[in-house]
């Protein structure tokens, strides 16, 4: 495995395959790590404005020699003219071209080496026109690199044509500028900032005089066609924009260069040692780590190297790829868990012939139980061989006394032979002895001969059963045993009034849902309802959310504190704004700007009040108006001093009487012509109220449908201590 793992990161690192993982990497790694755009770069674009203005492409010389004109007096500091001037025009336009490059002495032309043919012969070196260097010497080739996936990241800064050597455009810019390129970096790899970083004008707003004088000022000009179809456009990595104008990535190289950010890639054997040192090291660890932290390991080490390639490069400025090591990780991990689970599957298959031979009557054919999986056939038979074992030990093992139930030991004629303490707390102390059908009759009010389910005087649900032993010496006797399940039943009874909650009212929308993806399945052409299906699984959301709010509300005690009621009311209409909005429902807070103080729990009351508003802008017709209104009121009946009501109405069509019945109870009667609603909401609202010590009531006769929310007063906001 090791072998395979090196032999697989030397692969990864001279493959073009590995390569282009590596470059992807690269890319996503190094367009955080290039330097901000140097402000001294300004593009002069030859763009389709300038063709439209100036004239189709090629130009007349004369305007490029307006165009440098304007630069030398704008002051800026050097130009690089990308546009080959290769080929003579009429000698009144080359000798006007000429003037302007003597004038400016700033200007570095270009030239372009191409190979003369695919066999590695002399190179072809397009110099620009005798007339041009003679007054402008100094020129720079403007090749750039295309990588095996077609992509610029590379550009050689010298290029060796025999006994001359043919600097890059963007090195005799920056030496010019004051920047010594270290000779070892001789091919650069290009940190792309994202296309249109630097900033830049149009060659004709320069030809106009439009640009004005600072802007050129000390400025490093680089001029080239950024137009579609008259200048190269290279494809660029996709982090950067997927293609870019030629000058742009010049000037990304000579940005770097200005900086000193050099990077460049790690040769492929260096790449090779740093992955296979980190395979070596997980192989040997393999040994001694368990499985589910092997995995994890891998998982680290593949983080780490990534983490350490990125780091190399923004500390090192150089690239070292992860690929190999990825490489590497894929295929020693998987490879040394299938060796280790074989080895597994021997070790199983051999112990279950020891242990077979060793307990005869365990011995059972398991063959088939599991199809052809040899393992889990193996592994069935070791499971009921080592039961087998357990079966032997367990009237050793168990120790009555310390089971959690009450338990006892029966003989063949039915007499308590042995009890623990929690059997005898339930019999009495004298219970060993007697006949257990005796001792039942006398502390069982009822029981369910089919389950085995004895009620006791005290309200306890007992469950009894019995259990009989298996060793030969006590082959008649049977260990009973008495679990208390009152829980349990409670939690029954809780669990199917879920059952029935899911089986009525959950299973109606996802059923929807289906039936609106099985429409869309048989009709593709047709664009799928999402929101039909959004507002089908919305209404499954809010049926679990209440019913889980509900089961909270049942085991919680509320924190209790004063409360202003209309603060609370304003807080809840703010909650269900969106869905007033969406329903095209005004909800107006009314009544007490400032009303008496309450005590309760403002989280339980915002959200019991929320809900009520809820249920109101669900009910109610689209432009309709739901109230919140909060009054001081006086007890009439009973003197127990003034409460605050709330009440809260809706224009609703009102609620239907089936569910009047029963309003405030859990999975309560339903309209099956409206939409699902299993009475959550209002047992919410019903429960949170009566906690804090108020009412709930349905006003009757009332067009729509009106709750009244009472809370007794403790205090006025002139109070000067609540407490």
């Amino acid at each position: 495995m090791l072998l395979l793992g090196l032999s697989a990161t030397v692969y990864a690192a001279h493959s073009r395959a590995g390569q282009e993982v590596g470059a992807w990497l690269f890319d996503r790694t190094a367009i955080w790590l290039a330097p901000e755009p140097d402000p001294r770069i300004l593009l002069v674009q030859i763009d389709e404005e300038s063709l439209a203005e100036l004239g189709r492409w090629p130009w007349p010389r004369s305007i490029h020699a307006r165009l440098i004109d304007q630069l030398t007096e704008g002051g800026v500091a050097q130009v690089g003219y990308d546009v080959l001037f290769v080929e003579p025009s009429t000698a009144d336009q080359d000798a006007e071209l000429a003037a302007a490059l003597a004038r400016s002495k700033r200007v570095v032309l270009p030239t372009y080496v191409t190979a003369a043919d695919i066999n590695g012969g002399p190179l072809d070196v397009q110099l620009p026109l005798q007339s041009l260097r003679d007054v402008s010497p100094q020129a720079g080739h403007v090749n750039v690199v295309f990588d095996a996936d077609g992509q610029v990241r590379h550009a050689d800064l010298s290029i060796e044509n025999g006994p001359q050597t043919f600097p890059h455009l963007m090195k005799v810019l920056a030496e010019n500028a004051g920047v010594e390129v270290p000779l070892e970096r001789q091919e650069m790899t290009i940190p792309f900032n994202p296309a249109g970083s630097f900033s830049a004008v149009s060659a004709v707003s320069i030809v106009r005089g439009e640009v004005p004088r600072g802007l050129l000022k000390d400025r490093i000009v680089l001029v080239g066609a950024t137009a579609q179809g008259n200048g190269d456009i290279p494809s660029v990595p996709g982090s950067a924009g997927s293609v870019m104008p030629g000058v742009e990535v010049q000037a990304n190289m000579l940005s770097a260069m200005l900086q000193g950010v050099w990077l460049r890639d790690a040769a492929p054997l260096t790449a090779s040692l740093f992955a296979a040192a980190i395979v070596l090291l997980l192989m040997a660890a393999y040994w001694w780590l368990p499985p589910d932290r092997a995995l994890l390991l891998s998982a680290m080490a593949a983080l780490l190297g990534v983490a350490t390639s990125v780091a190399v490069l923004a500390g090192l400025q150089i690239w070292l790829t992860p690929a190999p090591l990825l490489l590497g990780l894929m295929l020693v991990y998987p490879m040394w868990s299938w060796r280790r689970l074989s080895a597994l599957d021997r070790f199983v298959q051999r112990q279950v012939v020891w242990l077979g031979d060793d307990l005869d009557t365990a011995r059972t054919d398991h063959s088939g139980r599991f199809g052809l999986d040899t393992i889990a056939n193996a592994s069935a038979r070791l499971r009921d061989l080592i039961g087998e074992l357990g079966e032997r030990r367990r009237f050793v093992q168990e120790v009555i006394e310390s089971a959690p139930d009450a338990m006892c030991v029966v003989n063949n004629e039915g007499k308590v032979v042995m009890a623990n303490s929690r059997a005898k707390g339930i019999f009495g102390a004298e219970v060993e002895g007697r006949s257990v059908e005796s001792c039942l009759e006398e502390i069982a009010i009822s029981s369910d001969g089919a389950t085995d389910e004895f009620d006791l005087v005290d309200g306890r649900t007992m469950l009894v059963r019995e259990v009989g032993l298996g060793s030969p010496t006590a082959s008649q006797s049977t260990v009973l045993r008495m679990a208390d399940i009152s829980d349990r039943r409670a939690s029954e009874r809780e669990r199917n009034e879920f059952l029935e909650f899911l089986s009525h009212d959950m299973r109606a929308p996802l059923a929807r849902i289906l039936g609106v993806l099985e429409t869309a399945r048989k009709n593709p052409a047709k664009d799928i309802p999402l929101e039909r299906i959004a507002d089908h699984t919305r209404t499954s959301l809010k049926l679990a959310d209440d019913f889980v709010q509900l089961a909270r509300l049942a085991a919680l005690t509320p924190e209790k504190s004063l409360i202003d009621l209309r603060a609370i009311a304003d807080e809840a209409v703010d909650r269900v704004y969106d869905a007033a909005r969406s329903q095209q429902v005004r909800v107006t807070v009314e009544g007490l700007d400032e009303p008496p103080l309450i005590v309760g729990d403002p989280s339980l009351l915002m959200r019991a009040i929320a809900n009520l508003l809820d249920n109101a802008i669900k009910y109610s017709p689209k432009s309709g108006v739901v109230r919140c209104s909060i009054q001081l009121k006086e007890r009439t009946k009973v003197d127990t001093g003034d409460y605050l009501e709330c009440a809260i109405a809706d224009q609703g069509p009102g609620i239907p009487p089936e569910r009047l019945a029963m309003l405030f109870a859990r999975f309560g009667p339903n309209d099956p012509s409206r939409e699902l609603s299993a009475g959550l909401g209002l047992a919410f609202v019903k429960r949170a109220v009566d906690l804090m010590g108020g009412s709930i009531a349905l006003e009757p006769e009332t067009k729509g449908t009106t709750f009244l929310l009472a809370f007794p007063v403790v205090a006025s906001p002139e109070s000067t201590d609540p407490a």
